[in-house]
């Protein structure tokens, strides 16, 4: 499945691909070695959701990652 990623001011259509995107360009993997394992819908505009990237057997960081959605669809701010 392919994710959308956020480019040139476009959101991704639901909050966990911007925070899977996001999360994978800070640890420097694939975006599909990320998976969004929950979300916390804040208010109507902001979602924490909680990431898990692999980067390697022994080394799987998680966090918490804050989206906002505008009408370009969902971002990290």
């Amino acid at each position: 499945a392919h994710l959308p990623v956020e480019h040139g001011g476009h959101g991704a259509a639901r909050p966990e691909d911007a925070a899977a995107a996001w999360f994978a360009r800070q640890r420097r993997v694939p975006v599909n070695h990320v998976k969004a394992l929950q979300r916390q819908q804040i208010s109507a505009t902001v979602t924490k959701v909680l990431v898990l990237a692999q980067v390697s057997p022994s080394d799987m960081p998680t966090a918490f990652v804050t989206v906002r959605r505008d009408r370009a669809g969902w971002k990290v701010p």
